[in-house]
């Protein structure tokens, strides 16, 4: 068995305090021991056993990049103890709230519904199925944003995936996930499971959502709760059945219920960009979420529910965002007479994000495309020449730093490059290319993450360059690297 208490450290994180205890792991809130404000939910498993587990759970989690996936932060499966660290998500899962409430209205369920087909569309297209889909394994944050957890059971189909070749779960392993809601061809291993297996959880949650408890035989929700809307019935009986009769995909799903009108705005993918979450209303702003709570309060800002979800439209949010960004730059602070108005003290409405450039604004880099490794690996080798012809100049000059070249070279790219990141964000080499390092909000690094990032580069290295080939296979093009101090490389918007 093993056990952690409060207090002990974690890569880089100290554990706070217990936040639940899965099939294979306990999860815990931890903080990181220099960044206080920066906390993570890690995944230790609790035997030696359910180790192989985890680490498919990271393997495969690390490679999906959606808003309803907590995000992959960092794994090392041969540390004591082993563990898995993903984005903490501020909330309660589902199963939480079914003891508090009992059942959830339909516009509810159909939220939630949405935003669960939303993610499996999205894994089942890059060949992942679940395999164990339960109020558990969903968590609802505090602005109604579903995610979706526990991949650790989860599978590759999709026979050009990467991860099928690296998968942990060895050939005949038995049925994964839960009883109560595990398909029938996973519980009887009557051939190979595909997306259609989470379809059939999914049949079952959406039952127990609206009724509070699990289906027995033929019972359909309506026998339970005769006031349902008539989709209710309809959806589940597409899923609740055998394979063969049950629908073929989420598209299926999504066909199905828009013949009943809804659902007709997704909150996680909004149609023409209309509306956005909580958690982009901030972004866009450029403030906490405490602080865009403040202003829904003071009238500047008003929420809207789409499908049971809160939700903002986003042209009122880039108007204030204009308005509240010229308020910042217009409004000196008072100054002692005589004393000059320096650039850096300039007033901003309380609660915003400081501006390290005046010339971009917050979301400039955000949502800009995401530079791919073919183009990074130019840029990288742009600065490596860079670095060595200044390193071979010095050497000539008389000012030899070290007797071995090469690994001289080396060190001095990782100081040019922390300190070029932590300055422009920019090396020469993605000057050049029109390259920016960032933070996934478009922000400009600090020097601690701009240090954390390069010292990154070992870790991508030292897995035998693994760190860099898994750029092409996650949405964000993201490296080890890029998980470890939470970045992105875009292209520069000028």
């Amino acid at each position: 068995m093993i056990t952690v208490k409060k207090g002990d450290r974690i890569s880089e994180y100290i554990l706070e305090e217990p936040l639940g205890r899965g099939g294979f792991g306990e999860v815990w809130r931890a903080r990181h021991h220099l960044w206080q404000d920066r906390q993570v939910a890690v995944k230790i498993p609790i035997r030696p056993e359910a180790v192989r587990d985890l680490s498919n759970e990271g393997l495969i989690q690390s490679t999906l990049d959606h808003p309803g996936i907590a995000r992959s932060l960092g794994m090392d499966t041969n540390a004591d103890p082993p563990y898995f660290i993903v984005e903490l998500v501020e909330g309660r899962s589902l199963r939480a709230i079914l003891k508090d409430r009992g059942k959830l209205p339909p516009p509810e369920v159909l939220a939630i519904l949405d935003q669960i087909l939303s993610v499996l569309e999205y894994a089942h297209s890059r060949g992942v199925i679940h395999q164990d889909i339960k109020p558990e394994n969903i968590l609802v944050s505090e602005d109604g944003q579903v995610k979706l957890t526990d991949f650790g059971l989860g599978q590759t189909v999709n026979g050009e995936s990467l991860l099928l070749s690296m998968s942990l779960r060895s050939e005949g392993a038995g049925p994964g996930g839960t009883f109560g809601y595990i398909a029938p061809e996973i519980r009887d291993q009557e051939g190979s499971p595909d997306g259609r297996a989470d379809l059939y959880s999914v049949g079952i949650l959406i039952f127990e959502l609206l009724t509070g408890r699990r289906p027995a035989g033929g019972e359909l929700p309506s026998d339970l709760e005769s006031d349902l809307p008539s989709w209710c019935d309809r959806v589940f009986r597409g899923l609740y059945t055998r394979r063969e009769a049950r629908f073929a995909d989420v598209k299926g799903v999504r066909a199905s219920l828009s013949e009943f009108g809804g659902p007709r705005v997704s909150p996680l993918v909004p149609p023409s960009g209309d509306f956005t979450h909580g958690d982009e209303a901030s972004r866009i702003l450029g403030v906490s979420s405490e602080r865009l709570r403040e202003l829904v309060g003071a009238g500047r800002l008003r929420p809207v529910s789409v499908n049971g979800s809160l939700q903002y439209d986003r042209a009122s949010l880039l108007s204030l965002e204009r308005e509240m960004t010229g308020r910042q730059r217009s409004t000196p602070p008072p100054v002692p007479a005589g004393a000059s108005h320096p650039e850096s003290t300039r007033a901003r409405p309380i609660g915003t994000t400081p501006r390290v450039r005046a010339v971009r604004t917050p979301g400039d880099l955000g949502d800009a495309p995401a530079a791919g490794l073919f183009v990074r690996g130019i840029a990288a080798g742009i600065d490596l020449w860079f670095v060595a012809i200044l390193q071979m100049v010095i050497a000539g000059l008389g000012f030899r730093i070290s007797p071995h070249l090469p690994v001289s070279i080396v060190a001095w790219f990782l100081i040019y490059t922390w300190v070029s990141h932590s300055v422009t964000g920019q090396t020469l080499g993605k000057l050049l290319l029109g390259l920016r390092v960032a933070t996934p909000e478009g922000k400009a690094l600090s020097p601690a993450r701009s240090f954390l990032r390069t010292a990154g580069y070992i870790a991508s290295v030292a897995t035998f360059g693994f760190g860099f080939w898994i750029i092409p296979f996650n949405g964000r093009r993201r490296g080890l690297h890029d998980y470890i101090a939470d970045t992105v490389v875009v292209y520069d918007r000028k």
